[in-house]
């Protein structure tokens, strides 16, 4: 049905937009850190 469709969707855009939050938050992470290194020096 419809109603179905769509809640398979809307659950695969959950997981999709969680694995992009995680991959970015990684990034920024490492890029803070690197910064702060930097920075140091």
């Amino acid at each position: 049905t419809v109603r179905q469709e769509l809640e398979t969707t809307a659950k695969e855009h959950i997981g999709l937009s969680q694995k992009i939050r995680a991959e970015l938050e990684q990034e920024l992470t490492d890029f803070i850190t690197k910064q702060k290194e930097k920075r140091k020096m």
